[in-house]
């Protein structure tokens, strides 16, 4: 290719690429405006959009099973077993056996990926719609759902729970200090019943012949 047709082909693709971008500005120049003024006006989001987490307490059961699933570990639970006068259900009918004294997402971490609600018996764990997760502090994205109730009740439990064990030991050191006294009793008072044995010496002289005494002659 000679110099003058490089130069007329290089003008026109030039010309063709700036025709190109002006056509595509050409046809949205005289659209109507499509930008929200947000926060004001907000974009209506799909039925099925994973947002931020919410977990209604009332209705959890402490089985963990949310906690299990989430790859990145940002869900934190601490259960307590229930006595079985207290018992609750859920709005669903559910027995709730265990105390959460602790329900916590970080969403910091969270991926939003929904498998934490998939597994969820009750399905009390959701996903809402809110998005906003710009925040002046860190610890503003730590969500924490435990009620007071549980954690009162859980302490008390844990309280209870110790007391016990700490009960249970002293009795048993009790026991195993009282037989060891009864064994130290019967073996001192075995040793007093005992009669004492003779020397071996003495009990040679014993089985000789002749070793009595002699009786004082008569004449």
């Amino acid at each position: 290719m000679s110099a003058v047709k490089k130069y007329f082909s290089d003008i026109y693709n030039s010309m063709a690429t700036v025709l190109v971008g002006m056509a595509t500005t050409g046809r949205t120049a005289f659209r109507k405006p499509v930008t929200l003024e947000y926060p004001d006006v907000r974009w209506e989001l799909p039925e099925r959009y994973r947002g931020i987490l919410h977990n209604r307490i009332e209705d959890c059961i402490g089985c963990l099973a949310c906690a299990r699933a989430c790859p990145v570990n940002c869900i934190h639970i601490d259960i307590v077993k229930r006595g079985k006068e207290e018992y609750g259900v859920t709005s669903d009918g559910t027995k709730i056996t265990q105390w959460i004294p602790r329900f916590d997402i970080d969403m910091s971490l969270c991926m939003v990926c929904g498998l934490c609600t998939e597994p969820c018996p009750t399905e009390c764990l959701t996903m809402t719609k809110e998005y906003e997760l710009a925040v002046h502090d860190k610890h503003d994205m730590y969500l924490e759902f435990a009620l007071d109730r549980d954690k009162v009740m859980a302490e008390k439990a844990e309280a209870e729970k110790k007391a016990a064990k700490e009960k249970a030991a002293r009795e048993k050191a009790e026991k195993e200090a009282a037989a060891k006294k009864a064994a130290a009793e019967a073996e001192a008072a075995g040793k007093e019943g005992a009669e004492p044995e003779k020397p071996a010496a003495d009990a040679e002289a014993d089985g000789k012949p002749g070793s009595e005494e002699k009786k004082p002659d008569a004449s």
